[in-house]
């Protein structure tokens, strides 16, 4: 009409308050900011279907069904991420106006149910006392009602119950956390950090929802921030945790071959590879070597330092046996405080003092492990067999090792010196 004209335009939501913020864009900022937003919406989304993928495949080969809870949880989340920032109503139903304004609050819904459930799998111990076991799946069941409820007849009042149900559900989970955080297990402080930056990602759109703050970038982007933290560190606390008690199975199922503290084989799977090596070196008519390596010191440190401290330096003594072996050669505990390594292969004399040499000298190094100024104080006895002396023990590999040991235990201690070698 050739004169400024004003405009007045209205708002309105049934049930939530709203609080659009309109600005005029030029074509070029405009396509500018689109470009910029698109390209972290595709890095966030590639993340998930990560994660996602790595949280489906876990449950496979870990047959642990924590992974599928958290797959649940996390395809909810996602999709309600996706959702609250209007991505599914641009790509997957753009023609609905009524699926883009009711999954919002029905993937929220369903994120709500899904995670409690999760950390209740985590924790499943921890959660059967003080009725917190009841009220996760009194919440699980709740929203599950709710989300059907809000996809087919939304009201006022659902939609306040919807937001005061998150809040719970939020105060459900580090309820649960809490109650386990005692325990002392890594995992579980894990997944009360992981689930820190979603919390106060949150917090901002229930206050929008509830009509106290205005809209702004947290509550449009914050849950998008806080679950791209979330999700590494939720992901590690599984792998960490699923990889330890698959660690223990295998070491369960290990005990009739190894032993239990230091993993390596015992005596009767050494006696069995000991057996083998002398049947070859009778019909090929080489020699093997055994070398016997007593911790001389572990009654020590289990009196001055107690038992666990003399377990410690055990278990270091069977790390460095195995660092200085070579990959064809075995090392195995014997007993309470010996140990044994089983060479077959071309070698030498020369070879076999400078590998007890590097195993004295190993076994000499302080360690944190150990207390301030302690090592480990190793009595080595090497031989080259088998030996004339040893051929009247008998030819088997009891007879063998038990000749070793007693030659061994006949030897004086020599505080200036850790080797000693028999027929040569």
């Amino acid at each position: 009409v050739g004169e400024p004209v004003e405009y007045f335009l209205r708002i309105v939501h049934q049930r939530a308050p709203v609080s659009v913020q309109i600005k005029v864009w030029q074509d070029s900022a405009f396509l500018a900011s689109q470009q910029s937003q698109m390209l972290a919406f595709g890095l966030l989304f590639g993340l998930v279907l990560l994660v996602l993928m790595m949280s489906l495949t876990s449950t496979i080969v870990m047959r642990d069904r924590t992974f599928l809870a958290y797959s649940g949880y996390l395809f909810a989340l996602g999709g309600f991420m996706f959702t609250n920032v209007g991505l599914s109503a641009q790509y997957l139903w753009p023609d609905s106006p009524l699926l883009a304004d009711r999954m919002v609050f029905v993937l929220a819904c369903l994120t709500a149910a899904t995670g409690p459930w999760f950390v209740r799998m985590i924790i499943q111990p921890a959660v059967a006392q003080g009725g917190i076991d009841t009220a996760i799946r009194v919440m699980v069941a709740a929203m599950v009602i709710m989300a059907v409820i809000e996809g087919i007849a939304p009201t006022v009042a659902s939609y306040i119950v919807v937001n005061v149900a998150t809040v719970f559900s939020l105060v459900l989970i580090y309820a649960v956390v809490f109650s386990a955080w005692q325990r002392g297990d890594a995992a579980t402080r894990w997944v009360a950090a992981g689930f820190v930056p979603v919390v106060l990602a949150v917090a901002p759109i229930l206050a929008r929802n509830l009509g106290l703050i205005p809209n702004g970038f947290l509550t449009q982007y914050g849950m998008l921030v806080g679950a791209s933290i979330e999700m590494p560190i939720l992901i590690y606390a599984l792998l960490s945790r699923s990889i330890r008690r698959r660690d223990n199975f295998m070491r369960s199922i290990g005990l009739p071959t190894e032993d239990a503290l230091t993993r390596l084989p015992n005596l009767r799977r050494f006696l069995e590879q000991l057996h083998g090596v002398i049947t070859r070196a009778s019909r090929y008519r080489h020699s093997y070597g055994l070398v016997l390596v007593e911790l001389t010191n572990e009654a020590w440190f289990a009196k001055e330092h107690t038992r666990e401290v003399a377990d410690r330096a055990l278990i270091l003594l069977a790390s460095r046996l195995q660092r200085v072996s070579r990959e064809v050669d075995l090392v195995g505990r014997i007993d309470a405080t010996h140990f044994a390594l089983l060479m077959e292969g071309p070698f030498d004399q020369r070879m076999m003092a400078n590998l007890a040499t590097r195993i004295a000298t190993f076994g000499h190094k302080p360690n944190e492990v150990l207390p301030v100024g302690a090592t480990l104080k190793l009595k080595i006895t090497c031989a080259l067999m088998p030996l004339a002396a040893s051929a009247h023990a008998g030819d088997d590999a009891n007879a063998q090792l038990g000749w070793l040991i007693t030659q061994a235990d006949e030897i004086p201690l020599d505080p200036r010196k850790s080797v000693y070698t028999l027929g040569f």
